[in-house]
């Protein structure tokens, strides 16, 4: 089923095509940035984790998600080269498989955007404890 119907010319089509394609590649370079200032933030929370709060379950729950943000990076780069090719390469129309491959990937960065906020809630609470003298 393809959102496109018989009255395209192959070039619309190939246009429209494109048009997706590359809304969904610029869609990922967003998530890529993200996950990429994760990696950031987790590496101060790291020094803040040593430095005040000194709890090893933090510092555990803090290098796996390190670990999770990396794979994540590595999942999203495999899928720009996926969606590169498409674009260089590939006369495959943007149908329903596509897309729901696209919102798959989405599920997976979304996924990881809540657990890096819960984390980030409990380290911020365990830094509330601490009071100013």
């Amino acid at each position: 089923m393809s959102f496109i119907n018989n009255n395209y010319t192959p070039r619309e089509f190939e246009a429209k095509r494109r048009l997706l394609l590359q809304k969904d590649f610029l869609e990922l370079q967003q998530w890529m940035d993200t996950v990429e200032y994760i990696h950031e933030e987790l590496n101060v929370f790291g020094m803040i984790e040593k430095q005040l709060i000194i709890k090893t379950a933090i510092a555990s729950n803090i290098q796996a998600l390190r670990r999770k943000n990396t794979l994540v990076l590595s999942n999203l780069c495999k899928y720009e080269q996926q969606l590169k090719n498409e674009l260089e390469y590939g006369k495959n129309d943007y149908d329903h498989i596509r897309s729901k491959d696209h919102e798959r990937q989405q599920a997976f960065f979304k996924n990881h955007i809540l657990d890096y906020r819960k984390l980030k809630k409990n380290i911020y609470i365990l830094m509330l404890q601490f009071k100013r003298k």
